[in-house]
């Protein structure tokens, strides 16, 4: 089942036009519908909620994500990338930053470097996935020296990808909800 999850969603006509586009909140809906049920407030006469259900490709469910990065440049340029998408993102600049974080926050993806002072990126993620609290919100951890044995430790404690620095915008637009899904499909 899907969490409840508050965003924003813009959905389009086939001619490319928006025919709506407001804040949103996810209900409840079975891991494999193919449809994106949302509760969005809308102006009408009685002031009501109105409830749309969209098939995936109609909308695009904004992101709530988490970066996780003791260089604050690169929590700026991802921040500035991701919020310019539509996405909400929230940042820490240390592991245990970024864990009390998720105690406040609802968050649908974490990018977490790999290499900080404190909890390294491999300790957030195993603390993520260890947790059944947050067990189902999507890691991928970010290196800027890439290995096969940093690879597979990343997979080991629960990454979806070793994502390598520097990356480019739309590696990283197109990967979030890709990541977003695969975590929701590993869910039982």
């Amino acid at each position: 089942m899907c969490e409840c999850v508050v965003g924003k969603i813009v959905s389009s006509n086939e001619s490319g036009g928006d025919f709506f586009s407001g804040q949103a909140r996810r209900v409840t809906t079975p891991r494999k519908s193919r449809l994106h049920c949302v509760i969005a407030e809308k102006p009408s006469a009685n002031d009501a909620c109105v409830a749309y259900c969209l098939r995936p490709e109609q909308s695009t469910l904004m992101a709530n994500i988490l970066v996780i990065d003791d260089d604050s440049g690169v929590r700026g340029v991802l921040k500035l990338i991701l919020q310019r998408a539509g996405h909400q993102v929230y940042d820490a600049g240390f592991g245990q930053e970024g864990l009390e974080l998720l105690l406040k926050q609802t968050v649908d993806l974490v990018l977490v470097d790999v290499e900080m002072p404190g909890l390294t990126g491999f300790e957030v993620c195993r603390s993520i996935k260890s947790n059944p609290l947050f067990s189902s919100i999507a890691v991928v951890i970010m290196t800027g020296r890439p290995s096969d044995e940093g690879r597979e430790r990343a997979f080991a404690e629960g990454a979806l990808t070793l994502l390598t620095k520097p990356f480019d915008r739309r590696t990283l637009l197109e990967g979030v909800p890709a990541w977003i899904e695969q975590a929701g499909g590993e869910q039982k």
